[in-house]
């Protein structure tokens, strides 16, 4: 699974950089298809994973612009994106948590908010 995310990953960021827009990623989930599968990865939510893939890419880019780590961090975010953010089962908080050793990590979603932005 792990190599798909980073291969969809990649070719999401590229459909951007041209603003294609992207509907769909992976395929309808129905029983037929959990029933007949037969290898290879699946994921009902693959779209939302994908999309944590990117936005913990861009929370550790913003974390590694600092010139020192502080023990708590704070990003600002848009507000229907704080899941995305924080990760399935949050492990993008988790991760950043333990990779660079903050005590804390917070995720404030705001409204008029486009982008993530690092506080501190």
């Amino acid at each position: 699974m792990g190599r798909t995310l980073d291969a969809l990953k990649h070719a999401l960021a590229l459909f951007n950089q041209f603003s294609i827009p992207v509907i769909r990623v992976g395929v309808q989930p129905d029983r037929s298809l959990e029933e007949n599968l037969v290898a290879g990865p699946f994921h009902p939510s693959l779209r939302y994973l994908v999309d944590c893939q990117i936005s913990l890419d861009l929370m550790v880019e913003k974390i590694l612009s600092l010139n020192r780590m502080p023990k708590k961090i704070l990003f600002k975010v848009p507000k229907n994106s704080v899941s995305v953010y924080t990760g399935n089962k949050r492990e993008n908080i988790r991760y950043i948590q333990g990779r660079f050793g903050f005590d804390e990590v917070f995720l404030v979603g705001e409204e008029l908010c486009r982008e993530i932005e690092l506080v501190a």
